[in-house]
């Protein structure tokens, strides 16, 4: 499972199977509270980072 959560925070926004659905869904997230979208692999390291705080 993948999972989207606001840094910082434990709770849980959504639960996805496929990678793909939850980085589609956590980008929507992010850019409606303009925060930085940030996606990590499944050993926790950052893949890459969309900057939303900035718009």
């Amino acid at each position: 499972m993948w999972h989207n959560r606001m840094e910082g925070e434990e709770e849980t926004l959504s639960s996805h199977v496929l990678r793909s659905q939850a980085i589609a869904e956590g980008r929507i997230w992010a850019k409606s509270r303009q925060a930085d979208h940030v996606v990590k692999r499944m050993d926790g390291s950052v893949e890459y980072v969309t900057p939303f705080s900035e718009l």
